[in-house]
């Protein structure tokens, strides 16, 4: 009896010692593969291509027509006629509004035919003159009143070309807020005139900005009636004067605007491209470790991470300019620097060009 318990014992420890060695086993292989995994980081990486690069300034530009006005009365008198409807395109010389000028019409009629006849009579002195027939004084008499009845009509002619009033040049006219029988005195406003296309836009930059605006310079805008949309346009030029209080200068760019989509007294966020374009070696932020003794990157080399100190410019849009220590073609790390070191074994899972 004491025996068969002795074999039982045997064999129940056998049993332990083969379910042990078997958890020994497996969990020794789990932990030397977890411990692979994270001794095998993986990262992404980019190779290292050219960018084209130019400045660019950022500001808030406001719209004005290239010509603008409103359109006053410059006699007090009554309206008889009006040329055109609200929002109408009209044309440099078109007659916009007619005020009454019957009595501008006589008058001018008047000064017209005494002018004829002073002309007239002048020109017959000066043929009775070679004969003897006209004295000297007559003759100057004569040309007298030719260049008094000559101030006269200049003068009727002006009176009468008040009552008419003209677009002074192309445009497009606003609302129309007069009408055919109104009673207007001098200064009264008739209706806006604006040139809209081109259009300007005006807006302000820092003035250590001045050595880089150049006139036919490239802009961007986008307006804030149409946020979706980006328009090109050119500098036209600067102010001669900068303004002491805030260290700006203020540009004016023009752009088409064919369809009317900007309309005066709008505003719009304008970028200024400054200087000329260049190109620039740059890798984006991420790949960046700082470090007092001296920022860094780690390359990619026969698979392996390598530690390479570089010498950082500025920054364009989410990238970093390197100055010295990469070159064009290279490899670099860009996510996962977190999880190597120099020397260490890398897996990549994904690989960009840096653009």
């Amino acid at each position: 009896m004491q025996k068969k318990t002795v074999i039982k014992a045997m064999f129940l420890l056998v049993i332990i010692i083969i379910v042990l060695g078997v958890y020994l086993v497996v969990h020794y292989q789990s932990t030397h593969k977890a411990l692979g995994q994270r001794d095998t980081p993986t990262v992404t990486t980019a190779v290292i291509s050219p960018k084209t690069y130019q400045e660019k300034i950022q500001a808030i530009g406001y719209f004005l027509a290239n010509q603008g006005i409103t359109l006053k009365s410059a006699i007090n008198g009554r309206i008889t006629y009006i040329h055109f409807d609200s929002g109408q395109q009209v044309k440099e010389d078109d007659v916009l509004v007619e005020f009454e000028n019957s009595k501008e019409q006589g008058a001018l009629a008047y000064a017209k035919a005494k002018y004829a006849l002073s002309k007239l009579t002048y020109q017959r002195n000066i043929n009775l003159e070679k004969t003897g027939a006209v004295s000297e004084e007559a003759l100057d008499e004569a040309k007298t009143s030719v260049d008094s009845d000559q101030a006269s009509l200049q003068q009727a002619q002006a009176n009468y070309d008040e009552t008419i009033v003209k677009a002074p040049f192309s445009g497009r006219v606003g609302l129309k807020n007069i009408s055919v029988g109104d009673y207007l005195n001098a200064g009264d406003a008739l209706v806006t005139l604006q040139s809209l296309d081109p259009m300007f836009v005006d807006f302000s930059v820092a003035e250590k900005y001045l050595s880089k605006i150049k006139p036919g310079g490239t802009v961007e805008l986008q307006a804030s009636t149409s946020p979706d949309e980006t328009t090109s346009g050119v500098v036209k030029d600067y102010e001669t004067v900068i303004n002491t209080d805030a260290g700006m200068i203020d540009v004016r760019a023009s752009v088409a605007n064919p369809e009317g989509k900007f309309l005066p007294g709008g505003y719009a966020e304008v970028t200024l491209y400054a200087g000329k374009k260049k190109t620039i070696l740059a890798v984006p932020q991420t790949a960046i470790i700082y470090d007092t003794a001296g920022n860094y990157v780690y390359l990619v080399e026969d698979g392996k991470a390598k530690k390479q100190i570089v010498k950082l410019g500025e920054q364009v849009d989410q990238n970093i300019v390197i100055t010295s220590g990469l070159s064009f073609g290279e490899l670099v790390v860009v996510a996962g620097t977190n999880k190597v070191y120099d020397g260490s074994q890398i897996i990549m899972v994904d690989e960009t060009n840096i653009k």
